[in-house]
This record gives C-alpha cells, structure tokens and sequence, in this order.
C-alpha cells in the first residue's frame, strides 16, 4: 500500500500478515479494533473479514464471499481498481469452513435467514450481515434490501392510467407500426415501474417523451410540477432536459398543444437536488416525508449507486410512476453497487419465470444515432460483446473513428494542435459569445482520460492546453476557464458533475453554468470545490456526449483498463471519435469486464421478505 504503514493495536494483532501484505489498510484496522473493543472474544477471523468487507465496498462492491475475500488482490490506497478474481497473495489465509463457522457463532453477525418470525434484521445493531453465503456490513445489506424490496413492489403492480382501448389507441397514435418503443411505452401505462435500457441511439429519450406526453394526455389531473425528470449529475440533468424538449418538437400532430406545452416546461434536476440534499446522507424527502411527483424520470441510471437508489425509492410516494432509463453496459456508479446492471439482468432474459422485473424491463436494441455505416456503432457493439478481434479491425477501418497509435509522434502531434483550437474557440466564445455560443464551443470537442496521471492523463493535457494558449499561472480566474464542480454544495444549489466557464460580466468575473432552462452565474468566491476541464476523466464524462470524442485509454497500471470503460467513452462521441493508446493494451481491455461483488440481483429473483 502506499503511504505510511497502518499501526496496528495489540487488540488486533492477528491482522498484521494481512496489513503487511497489503490486503488491510489503514480503515481497516480501525473498523477491526473498534469492534475488538465492543467485543473483546471476538476472533481474529470475524475481525479480518469486517476489515475486507470495508476494503470491497470501498471498491464498489456491496458484499463478498470468504472465498471472494481472499481472492481480493492487494493494491494501493490510491487506485480505483474494482477487481475480484487476483489469485491469492502471500499470507495463510483462514480455513474457510472455520471462518463461516466462527461467522455464524459471532455477536457481531445476523445470520440469515432465520426462523424466528419476531426477529428484525434491519433493527439489529450487528455490523456483518451474513446471508445465503454472502458477507454485507449492515448499512449495506439494508440498502440492497430496500432496493429489492421497492423495486419488486413496484414491478409487480399494475396502475394503468386509463381503460385499455384507450391505451392502445394512444400507443397507435403515437406509434403506427408498433415495435420496441410502443411496447415500453405501454408498460410504462400500465404499470408503475418500467426499466428502459438500451446503448447509445437506441432513442431512450425519444421514448420518455413520448411516455410523458401519453401520460399528459390520459391523465387530466397530472401537472408538470408533478413530474420530475432527474439524473445523478448536474450535467446529465442538463443534457436530459435539452434531448427532451428536441424530441418534444417531434411530437407534431400526435398530442395536443397542451401536451407540448407541458412537455416543454419540463426542466431536468439532479436526485440530490430533488430529493432536498442537505449534505451527506441527510435529505428533506423520505419515506416519512414523501415526494409530491407523481411520476419520477431517471436518467443515466447505470451511474445510481446504491445507496442513492434506496433514498430515492423510500422517497417515492405510494403510487409514484417511476421510469429507469439508462446503459447497463456502461461503467457502474463510482461508488457502492451496480443497480442498473442488476435490473436488467433479471429482466425479459432471466430463466425465473416468475422474476418481478420481467413485466417492467423493456430493452431498446435498434440505434438511431449513427447511420448503418458508422464506425462508432460498430466499435461500441464489438466493445459491448467483448470481440477483441472486431475492436481492432473497426479500429483499422477509418471512417468517423480514428486511432492514433501512442507511439505515433506525428500523429499526436497533429492531435495536440486540434485540441488546442478547439480550446481557443471556448475561450473566444466566454469573451464575446453567448450563452448558446458558449455551448456549442464545449460541446465541440473534448478529451477524455482514463486516468489523471501519465502522459495523456487529464493533468498533462491541462497543462499542454494552458501552456499553448499562454495563459497566465496567476490569473487562476482566467475568461473562458471551465469548471466542473467535484463537491456537493447545497448552499450555491451546485453539485458533483455541474460545469460551467468562466466569464466577466461588468467587470467582475463569474462562472456562467451550463443550465438550458435559466442563463446562471455564480461568483467564484462562493463555488465549493472545483476541477478545471480542458480534459476530464472518462468517469467524469458520463452523462455528457460531445460532436468530437478524443479518449485517450491508457494508464500506469494496466489493470484499471477495462472493457466498461472503453466502452463509455466510446459512446460519449456523436459524431467523430479519435482512440489514442496501445493496440495491445485496447484489445485486452476489451476482454477485461469489470466484477462487482452484488447481492441485488439475487434479491430481485424473489419476492419475499428476509427472515
């Protein structure tokens, strides 16, 4: 691990191999001896498998097997690798069928299931959930069941908004020949959960539009105040909003003017936002302080994590409409879970005949963003099936991807200068521009980095971009500086993901966000933390599409490179996309899936309550 090594107290002093080998950190050992002190007879081993769990939610996963704990490769503090399958490393590791044993006797354990009808689990003060093989700290294995739980609920009960033939007379309206769309539309009429997914241009958008217009339509007493239309981060809610109102305008004759009107009122938020955040965990809505909406719309939903879902899906009013849109090919959340993926996969295509989330999952597989011949879909495709092989000869093939080899000077070189004037026109465009101006010089090009570090990571291509345009280390503030914004802040009602550039209005400078429904513009002395965006971490992107894509995938530790992450990138670009990295290294990242340790499918498969 990197920096200083964690001290380790007599009280857990059985834990010390697995510190010294790099396999408990420093958070860790403080969990560990905490419970040593609210019970001393605890043995090492429940001590040690407490201390892993902390280290596998750190990495995103919501629980863990004892034969996955060991298998947990040690890495540094300072890596946002999220990989289970390492084999073993350099410590004698305990006898499993002892460890669950000493598990299952602890009084830092529930055991699950249990037969006792009066016990529980969720009021239980025990720090380790231990249920059907799987090891969750309890705050966890609470918000996996809360999910399930909800989710199931709201899959399984229909609430159509009007008769049938009405429905099918609206779906006939909207679509005269049927298919995909008309179908999740109509699910989406008839029961209170409806899942969308599909990859890029697949017209997930489109079809929420055309939900929410049936919807307004059938439904005379729904209001727009009543509707929200929600996305993890400022930037996707602002994205959101925008692709709404266009497809709005495509509406014609198939809704009344009342409808579009409505429609077109619609301003996107964030979930923290809607759900009142008031710093860390605490919110204005809950399961005891219900939302008002009637219908909630979540975009980008593959980036929820789960702690976040089970806020949201507690705050839901009763009979709230809820429709889940999003990728469950892209990245999961940053943080703990994979809530999108897990849906899906127990969708339409789980062989549980009885699975809750069959009626409400509805994938979308026909793109409609790129043309037949694009070399975007077609890479993005190979990337999602996992076809190296294909990846390289669609890499090879030109047409709007281009690849530039990392060892290509020449080829880097021209690169650097079309960057560079892409750049120019964002700063020529906060001097003199726009607002729309503004946007469409972000939106034009931009670089996207698998990591900050390295040669091509977002530091370096900073640091190339302010040098070449000869902007001035002391003016931190400099007209046409963009910002995202890498803190929560529910004073300035700005949050993780909001962007915005710098400009000077009467003299004084401001950052203008990047907000489609109102021209914004905060002081700088009063933003919370914030990142300069001349390049941007591939995580960092989601949510966002750009005409130009320039991903640059590569990074120290070869590892952190994987095929959800290449595959997010490459579906940021609308119109043209430039590779830059290794041939060798793309093609294996290509067969590296990320795995994360979930529950919640398993969850989802059934309906009754743990006991």
């Amino acid at each position: 691990m990197t920096g200083a090594t964690p001290v380790v107290p007599i009280t857990v002093e059985g834990l010390r191999p697995f510190v010294d080998a790099g396999h408990v950190d420093t958070a860790g050992v403080h969990l560990a001896a905490s419970l040593a002190r609210l019970a001393p007879e605890t043995p090492h081993s429940v001590l040690l498998a407490a201390a892993l769990l902390l280290r596998a939610v750190r990495r995103g996963h919501s629980c863990m097997t004892l034969r996955e704990a060991t298998r947990l490769a040690p890495l540094p503090e300072d890596t946002d690798d999220t990989a289970i399958g390492a084999p073993p490393v350099g410590v004698d590791w305990p006898d499993l069928p002892t460890w669950e044993a000493e598990l299952r006797a602890s009084d830092l354990v529930t055991v699950l299931p249990t037969n006792d009808p009066t016990f529980a689990p969720r009021a239980t003060m025990r720090p380790i959930v231990f249920e059907h093989g799987r090891l969750s700290l309890h705050r966890y294995w609470c918000h996996e069941t809360t999910v399930a739980e909800r989710l199931g609920a709201a899959a399984t009960e229909l609430a159509p908004v009007a008769d049938e033939q009405t429905i099918s007379a609206t779906l006939l309206r909207l679509f005269p020949d049927g298919g995909a769309q008309s179908d999740a539309v109509g699910t989406a009429l008839r029961r209170r959960l409806t899942v969308l997914a599909g990859g890029p241009g697949t017209g997930k958008t489109y079809t929420v539009a055309r939900i929410l217009a049936a919807l307004f339509e059938l439904d005379a007493a729904l209001l727009p105040q009543t509707v929200a239309i929600a996305a993890p981060t400022g930037k996707a809610a602002a994205r959101l909003t925008e692709s709404v109102r266009q497809a709005v305008a495509g509406l014609g004759d198939a809704v009344q003017p009342s409808t579009v009107g409505a429609l077109a009122s619609l301003g996107g938020t964030t979930i923290h936002r809607l759900l009142g955040s008031r710093g860390g965990t605490s919110v204005t809505f809950d399961d005891q302080h219900p939302l008002p909406q009637r219908v909630v719309v979540v975009d980008e939903t593959s980036m929820v994590d789960l702690p976040l879902m089970a806020r949201l899906l507690d705050a839901l009013r009763p009979d709230a409409r809820l429709v889940l849109v999003g990728d469950p090919d892209q990245l999961a959340s940053v943080e703990v879970g994979t809530v999108l993926a897990d849906i899906v996969a127990v969708g339409p295509d789980a062989r549980v005949d009885d699975a809750p989330m069959r009626s409400a999952v509805r994938r979308l597989e026909r793109g409609h963003r790129f043309s037949a011949d694009s070399a975007i879909a077609a890479l993005a495709d190979a990337i999602r099936a996992g076809d190296a092989e294909q990846v390289t000869r669609v890499l090879a093939g030109g047409g709007d991807v281009r690849f530039v080899d990392l060892r290509d000077t020449e080829a880097r070189a021209e690169l650097h200068d079309e960057v560079v004037a892409s750049a120019r026109a964002v700063l020529d465009a906060a001097r003199g521009g726009s607002s729309a101006d503004r946007e469409t010089a972000q939106r034009a090009l931009r670089v996207l980095s698998a990591t900050h570090h390295g040669e091509v990571g977002v530091d370096a291509w900073r640091d190339r971009v302010e040098t070449a345009l000869r902007i001035s280390r002391r003016d931190p503030w400099y007209v046409g500086r963009p910002v995202m914004i890498t803190r929560n802040d529910s004073g300035t009602g700005l949050f993780n993901g909001d962007t915005g550039v710098t400009v000077e209005v009467d003299g004084r400078r401001l950052v203008a966000i990047d907000d489609p429904s109102a021209e914004r513009f905060v002081r700088t002395v009063n933003l919370p933390d914030v990142a300069t965006w001349w390049s941007m971490t591939i995580h960092k992107s989601q949510g966002s599409e750009f005409d130009h894509a320039v991903v640059c995938f590569d990074a120290a530790r070869e590892e952190l490179l994987t095929r959800e992450l290449l595959y997010t990138a490459v579906t940021r670009a609308r119109r043209r996309l430039t590779l830059v990295g290794d041939p060798g290294r793309v093609a294996r990242a290509v067969e590296r899936p990320v795995a994360r340790a979930s529950g919640l499918a398993a969850r989802l498969l059934v309906t009754d309550p743990p006991r």
